[in-house]
Parts: structure tokens; sequence; C-alpha cells
């Protein structure tokens, strides 16, 4: 089963992929900052999905792992309603979405040397690979 992990932002979307539901590895980093010329964030999102869409063909995906952010007190955040429409826009795929807590996640990606660029990619890595040992896949 292939897994993809996401772990969106208003300016970069980390990617990661398992095809085996044992190893998660980060894929990319999309540059999700090419239509914020566009204010509506609901038309930015629609073109981000569309460009997650190839990729989720391309890589045969079969279910998706969305971290979902939430306060450090446990509460909604506005980013939390930014990822509700981002993960309205992506349930129209039609493909199962999996919403994992990311409060320590990106915490955990180092912040200096090689490899900033594939930051947010890491971030997702960590997500699912907690989702992966959570269910035993």
């Amino acid at each position: 089963m292939s897994l993809l992990a996401i772990d969106w932002g208003e300016r970069r979307i980390g990617l990661a992929l398992s095809e085996d539901g044992v190893l998660a590895f980060p894929l990319t980093v999309v540059n999700a900052d090419q239509h914020r010329s566009n204010n509506d964030l609901r038309e930015i999102i629609k073109h981000q999905v569309n460009e997650l869409k190839k990729i989720i063909e391309e890589r045969k995906v079969e279910r998706i792992i969305l971290g979902w952010p939430i306060g450090l007190s446990g509460n909604e955040t506005q980013k939390t309603k930014e990822v509700e429409v981002f993960y309205q826009e992506l349930s129209s795929l039609n493909i199962p979405i999996e919403k994992i807590d990311e409060r320590y996640s990106t915490k955990m990606v180092p912040r200096e040397g090689r490899g900033l660029d594939m930051k947010d990619a890491v971030a997702a890595q960590i997500l699912l690979q907690e989702y992966l040992e959570s269910q035993n896949f």
C-alpha cells in the first residue's frame, strides 16, 4: 500500500512516501507560493491540490496522511482552519485521508546544515513514520 504524508504550509508543502508500509522517506517539497498573487485561500488551495494530484496518480497513492496543526494547548489555531480548507479540497480526490497531530514534527527537523530545502519533506517523513509505527503496518 502506497501512503503519502503531507505537511501543508502556506508557502511549501512537504511530501513523504512509504511504498512498503514499513519505512517512510522524504519525497519532495512542492512550492505552494506560486499562486500567492491570488489572495483567495480556496483558489490557492485548489491549484495546490491539482499539482498534488499528479504526484498522487504517478505514485499510485492509496491513502493520505495529513499533518493536522493543533496548538500546544490542544486547541485549534488559524493554521488548523486553513488546513481544514485544504483537507476539504483534497477530499475531492476520493482517497482515504487520515489526520495526524503534527505539533512536534517540524521541531524535530534540524534547522541548520544540509538539506534545509527538504525540511518540510523531512517533517512529512516524521509524521508518516510515526503513523506507520502506530498502525503496525
